[in-house]
């Protein structure tokens, strides 16, 4: 009897195999499927991935940097115009342009 079995299973042995590997397949398509996602409530927008909210920092890091950048070409520009007072005044009057410079450089250093 054992050897009817066995002479069976050598010879069979592929389609055992085949048949455990189609139902291990539908047991991890089971689940490993992905989740469905949920629909938005009736008047509520989704909610924004990881990548759009990522992308949004780096949009307000970089529009941050270039406002602190205008900030100072702001300041350097004002501050040339000072310097460039005092010079015209200096020409005329050099001790009073050695004051204001003296002035100058105490009040934005």
């Amino acid at each position: 009897m054992w050897s009817k079995v066995w002479r069976f299973i050598r010879r069979w042995w592929w389609a055992f195999l085949a048949g455990l590997a189609a139902v291990l397949g539908g047991v991890a398509a089971i689940l490993l499927r992905p989740k469905p996602k949920p629909e938005p409530l009736h008047g509520q927008l989704p909610q924004p991935t990881f990548k759009e909210r990522a992308q949004d920092q780096v949009e307000r890091v970089r529009l941050e940097g270039e406002i602190e950048r205008a900030r100072i070409t702001e300041r350097a520009e004002t501050r040339r115009e000072e310097l460039d007072e005092i010079e015209t005044i200096g020409k005329n009057d050099p001790a009073e342009g050695r004051r204001q410079l003296a002035r100058w450089l105490q009040g934005n250093l």
